[in-house]
């Protein structure tokens, strides 16, 4: 039996088989003689009746054992007895299950607990559930666990089985109210984060207050205030310091009650890390020796009282610093810019650039607008690093980039720190037709 999975005819690998547009940051190398066609499993596509199997590699047999015929999967081999694509496609299942089982939900991510075990499942646009997320900072799911009252948090990682469902165990300290946020990157999407609330039965413990604590190693470049872009600083020990999942320290930012939620990492120079081909993996921040000063951009949507978890890993350790502040009034109010009608609008929000694909006429000057959210996200600084273009975006306000006339070609942009990530495609302008 011959498969009927061909090699695609295509030259980089920006678009999946199923026209997924990968979002910058998530191709794969151009095809070349290092990286040739059929080194990745996304260099096949499924072309219908060019061989004998169907899309999940079977099809209905007659065979000695099955003398009537039966559905079969079927190996795949090459020329020499070797494994050859598809090999046995495992998650893919011929056929639908007979109970309300099969209905998908329309959501992003779906989330199920049975006893001590937490499940979600990630889905596309077509409520197919998704195997293959991003790794973002060495994980491709981050889960923060926080109680209500702030008292309690952890940070894992649940892991994927064969079929798509994200698992870990988890024993939630006391009884109570949780709210759980997953952290991810689908294919062909910007970073998100979806929250779960979680009551664990019980006798409830007393309500932890919060109340704002004297930390020596935590200082800022100016008053806390709301509706303001801040750099916290922290002083790592000075012996010991490692790096944790991709970087110098981790720090999550809660607003009393759960009014806000936001995960930050360090600042580091975006524009030199992309040219260096780093920013892809996020690794950046673990380049060079152990820094004597943690930078971390921050801002708070409101006044009042916010917790702080600093995770550094220490001697192999990884050690949680809780830190409550008092955030005081916001002093200064976004100036308010015009945007030209000719501009091309991208927003900035916790989840990222939006659109992160923009294509413009090459040749033409062009004036990008960036709205920022007033929400917690580190979109404080818009890098063009090809241009050495830096432009500080202010939360809740607007920022206009002039970009000269361009060559055919592509431009990068990213946020300061390299997380937010986007592409400027600079095209030929088709002529208009003549009627």
């Amino acid at each position: 039996m011959r498969s009927s999975y061909q090699l695609r005819k295509i030259a980089t690998r920006d678009i999946w088989p199923d026209e997924t547009r990968l979002a910058p940051g998530q191709e794969g190398p151009i095809v070349s003689s290092e990286y040739p066609l059929g080194t990745f499993v996304e260099d096949y596509e499924y072309v219908e009746g060019s061989g004998d199997l169907d899309q999940y590699n079977g099809r209905f047999s007659v065979t000695p054992g099955y003398p009537q015929g039966t559905y079969a999967y079927f190996l795949s081999t090459s020329q020499d007895s070797g494994l050859a694509f598809p090999y046995l496609l495992a998650h893919r299942f011929y056929g639908k299950l007979g109970n309300s089982e099969s209905s998908f939900s329309q959501k992003v991510i779906s989330f199920k607990r049975h006893n001590d075990t937490m499940e979600f499942q990630v889905f596309d646009n077509r409520g197919n559930t998704i195997r293959h997320l991003e790794f973002v900072h060495e994980r491709p799911m981050h889960l923060m666990v926080v109680s209500r009252d702030l008292s309690e948090f952890a940070h894992i990682h649940p892991e994927v089985d064969e079929y798509g469902i994200w698992r870990v165990k988890y024993v939630f300290p006391s009884s109570g109210n949780y709210r759980l946020y997953a952290q991810f990157t689908s294919p062909g999407s910007n970073q998100r984060m979806e929250h779960f609330d979680v009551v664990i039965p019980g006798k409830s413990r007393p309500i932890e207050l919060l109340k704002p604590t004297p930390q020596k190693s935590l200082s800022s470049e100016g008053p806390l205030t709301a509706g303001t872009d801040l750099e916290l600083r922290f002083k790592p020990p000075t012996v010991g310091l490692q790096p944790y999942l991709g970087a110098w320290a981790h720090v999550m930012i809660a607003g009393k009650g759960l009014s806000s939620f936001s995960h930050a990492h360090p600042l580091h120079d975006a524009a030199t890390a992309i040219q260096r081909g780093e920013a892809h993996n996020h690794l950046t921040e673990t380049q060079g020796p152990p820094p004597t000063l943690i930078r971390i951009p921050a801002n708070f949507p409101t006044p009042g009282l916010y917790k702080i978890w600093v995770q550094m890993q220490v001697s192999g350790k990884v050690e949680t610093l809780p830190i409550v502040v008092t955030v005081g009034q916001s002093l200064n109010a976004a100036k308010k810019i015009r945007i030209p009608k000719d501009a091309i609008q991208i927003k900035i929000t916790s989840d990222g650039f939006d659109p992160t694909r923009i294509t413009i006429p090459a040749g033409k000057p062009v004036t990008l607008a960036f709205i920022r959210s007033s929400q917690p996200n580190c979109g404080n600084q818009v890098v063009f690093p090809q241009l050495g273009l830096k432009q500080v975006t202010p939360l809740g306000g607007v920022a206009l980039v002039m970009l000269p006339a361009t060559e055919v070609g592509e431009l990068r942009f990213t946020c300061g720190m390299g997380m937010y990530r986007g592409r400027i495609v600079a095209v030929t302008a088709q002529p208009k037709s003549v009627p």
